[in-house]
């Protein structure tokens, strides 16, 4: 059975599917902003009750810092909730005070190297396509050639490989004629006793006395009878190969060993419980623990890319928005992961349908002006600075010595500016060409 986690940092997840966290860990810490996430009045009351203490604690602001910094660079930053960085940022805050910070990351495994090219091997007869019947018959006709030149290079590389193999073989010029003599009493002219005889002379020269094979036939049974205790009682027709499927004293007590070491691997002093992608990867390209839903330790990530749909790039860079090659905003995540003869491959979801959402309608015609909001098309687009008024960057201390009173000891709001009418300030991510998009989300408000 495996070591219970001493430390375990809890999403709104587990409340949610009510997990028992008591089986898991024996110290649950988590966040203000995670209890207040839990809005069912049934998970609100297994909230309350619960049978173990909820340790609720604050995070530090560098530790905030450090996580929003490293999620950048993985390209999960986008993905990730305020709630979320501090839940991380609290994990690795517990893990910097208990255990340290030596083992690790301040910087994000490269995710790509090299991306293999794409084969186009079989486009000739692709169905949906109009291909003359002359480039159909010359395509083919160029295989054959092909074909044939490799078979018959592999042809000649075979007799080649024959003749130097039997270069190689030593030609034996003195031979031994004693060898020949137990031969020459075979006269092969049909009479039986005569080659029954020489077959036991060659035998018993060759083999020896008959009595000592078959104690050695004898020594081999008891050694076969030693070496099957732990598989008595099966059918005798049953092999080896079919052996290693069946329970065994041995398998089984091998077994116990991996079992044992893998409980040994799954006891962790910090962890992080979590079902957010986005949130064990940062934290397993950080260096810290995840837990999932049955308690076992994460042992692997997945890394990711950013892959153009318009020109099929490949972009590491995980933090970009448009395409280098195209310049297109057609970036998608992609998953990346390793084989054994650590060869990076890239794992792309064709069934995956690519959104739609805003693109029915047309762009809006671009505006001038120092306060202008036009949608951003390209990498270089010069943005306004969409700076605030004088008025309203105006400060008011009356308590200062050098303080002259004016008309009001107050600051007067800037309501009547440009700035102010298209809220310069205002970083809401919703545009104001967006705002008759039907496929945008749009909170409404339950009736009571």
């Amino acid at each position: 059975m495996s070591r219970k986690i001493e430390n375990l940092v809890v999403d709104t997840s587990a409340f949610i599917n009510n997990v028992q966290l008591q089986e898991i860990a024996d110290n649950l810490f988590t966040l203000h902003e995670v209890v207040e996430e839990v809005r069912c009045k049934r998970q609100y009351r297994n909230l309350i009750v619960l049978p173990y203490d909820l340790q609720v604690k604050d995070v530090d602001a560098d530790c905030v810092n450090f996580v929003q910094l490293f999620a950048k660079k993985t390209g999960d930053y986008r993905f990730l909730s305020a709630t979320d960085i501090k839940l991380i940022a609290l994990t690795y805050q517990l893990e910097k005070e208990i255990v340290g910070t030596d083992h690790l990351r301040t910087e994000p495994i490269i995710a790509c190297k090299s991306v293999e090219p794409l084969s186009h091997k079989g486009t000739l007869n692709c169905p949906g396509f109009y291909m003359p019947d002359s480039l159909v018959k010359e395509g083919l006709a160029k295989d054959e050639e092909s074909n044939g030149e490799k078979m018959n290079n592999e042809e000649q590389g075979n007799e080649n490989d024959v003749d130097s193999h039997l270069q190689k073989v030593p030609y034996i010029e003195d031979f031994d004629e004693t060898v020949l003599k137990p031969f020459s009493q075979l006269t092969c002219d049909g009479s039986q006793p005569e080659c029954d005889q020489a077959y036991a002379d060659c035998d018993d020269k060759v083999y020896g006395d008959p009595n000592d094979v078959e104690e050695e036939a004898e020594n081999e049974e008891e050694e076969d009878e030693y070496e099957g205790e732990d598989c008595e009682g099966l059918d005798p027709c049953i092999t080896d190969d079919d052996i290693k499927g069946w329970i065994t004293p041995s398998i089984s007590r091998s077994r116990g060993v991996i079992e044992s070491d893998l409980a040994a691997e799954n006891s962790a002093t910090v962890a992080c419980y979590t079902t957010d992608f986005s949130m064990q990867n940062v934290l397993k390209q950080i260096g810290l623990n995840v837990v999932a839903k049955d308690g076992l330790i994460i042992r692997n990530i997945n890394m990711f890319v950013l892959r153009c749909y318009a020109c099929f790039q490949i972009v590491p860079q995980t933090t970009r928005l448009f395409c280098p090659k195209c310049g297109n905003k057609t970036l998608k995540r992609v998953t990346v992961y390793v084989d054994t003869e650590g060869k990076q491959h890239i794992k792309i979801n064709f069934r995956r349908q690519l959104t739609a959402r805003g693109k029915k309608f047309p762009l809006p015609r671009p505006k001038g002006g120092k306060h202008a909001v036009n949608p951003i098309l390209c990498e270089d687009q010069r943005v306004p600075q969409q700076r605030l008024s004088k008025l309203a960057l105006t400060k008011n201390n009356p308590m200062h010595p050098d303080y002259i009173a004016g008309v009001s000891p107050f600051v007067m709001r800037d309501v009547s500016s440009r700035a102010a009418v298209i809220h310069a300030n205002n970083r809401s991510d919703i545009k104001y060409w967006m705002r008759k998009n039907p496929n945008e989300v749009i909170k409404r408000r339950r009736k009571k």
